[in-house]
């Protein structure tokens, strides 16, 4: 029956089948079919599939947390946020490597990453290989435009703290633009950071000798 033009509907979509989803960090979804969104019905869901001790973060809570830093401490803040999206990221990177092992190639563990970010709620990412660093594009991040400032500055960290730890490489973050829902960043290989570890490994005679 369609109601008469101008005649509010009480309780409209009421008779859709009302499903709530779980997806893991490797993207494996557990769906389940409800008779309500409330507390009462998803409290016994959540605590039969998430392990004792988890500690759980709205995106509200992360967010108001994270726009308290950039407040309090300005730039500085933000710096804090891509430095905290650098250990996240690093993070995943060690949870893929145990997960597929240490023999998996770089393009496996790549795409599984993308898969992780995106059920991690941070949007669609495209990872492409230039010749010294990546160039990358997020279309879809779940946190608002109003926030995408703050936003940026953690994703862009955790995709450079998990891809640098994925290629043993210190990757800086550079050409930032967002237009419309998607963020586009390159990373670049820190050639001169690189050089550096790979001397102070060998040791000052080694140094010596290179320079000569």
């Amino acid at each position: 029956m369609v109601p008469r033009k101008g005649v509010k509907v009480a309780n409209a979509g009421h008779h859709r089948t009302k499903v709530v989803s779980l997806v893991s960090r490797e993207g494996k979804t557990r769906s389940f079919h409800v008779a309500n969104v409330d507390y009462k019905t998803l409290k016994p869901i959540l605590e039969r599939q998430i392990a004792e001790g988890t500690h759980l973060m709205t995106d509200g809570a992360w967010m108001s947390i994270a726009r308290r830093l950039a407040l309090t401490y300005g730039t500085g803040g933000l710096a804090i946020l891509h430095q905290a999206g650098i250990a996240c990221g690093e993070e995943y990177a060690k949870h893929l490597q145990s997960k597929l092992g240490l023999q998996a190639s770089q393009q496996t563990l790549m795409e599984n990453l993308v898969v992780m970010l995106r059920a991690a709620g941070l949007g669609k990412a495209e990872v492409s290989k230039t010749g010294d660093g990546f160039t990358v594009k997020v279309r879809e991040p779940i946190i608002p435009a109003t926030e995408t400032k703050i936003h940026d500055h953690f994703l862009t960290g955790v995709i450079a703290g998990a891809t640098g730890h994925l290629f043993a490489t210190r990757y800086s973050v550079e050409k930032v633009r967002f237009q419309g829902d998607e963020l586009e960043f390159v990373l670049g290989h820190r050639r001169a950071e690189a050089l550096t570890k790979v001397a102070a490994s060998r040791g000052p005679r080694a140094l010596a000798k290179d320079e000569a």
